[in-house]
């Protein structure tokens, strides 16, 4: 079983990342690749999804789901639904970005630390709860 915790799965691709890439290099030790879900094994669809399935293909790899009952993209007749499903990830993986790249514009425009690790020099308070009295702010 490989887990490539904390790694981006738009930003590196299948055969690039840590622990994954290592396994992918092995074909001949197994027939079968189980992965969670579509969105975990790639999010682009070209070329990760794409060079996945020719990956499979080349090696006779079945790529299947643990999670979703999408088929095995290797097979031509049940390609169409998983290749929806990558291009649906990488949609998804997009909007996030565009909504975080936003948000932290909009921070930085009010001029509001956006959170993380503090830069060097600085440090995080906590700061005091408002203290209400009888409906008032003091």
């Amino acid at each position: 079983m490989v887990v490539d915790l904390a790694v981006s799965a738009f930003k590196i691709p299948p055969m690039e990342r840590p622990k994954r890439g290592r396994w992918l290099k092995r074909p001949d030790d197994f027939e079968v690749l189980i992965y969670w879900r579509q969105d975990r094994l790639v999010r682009r669809v070209i070329p990760d999804f794409a060079d996945m399935v020719a990956w499979a293909k080349t090696h006779n790899v079945r790529l299947v789901s643990a999670t979703q009952n999408l088929g095995d993209p290797t097979q031509h007749a049940e390609l169409v639904l998983p290749f929806l499903k990558a291009r649906l990830g990488e949609g998804e993986s997009r909007s996030i970005s565009d909504r975080m790249a936003g948000y932290y514009a909009w921070v930085r425009s009010e001029g509001r630390w956006g959170g993380g690790k503090p830069p060097h020099g600085y440090m995080s308070v906590k700061v005091a709860e408002p203290r209400v009295r009888q409906g008032c702010l003091w």
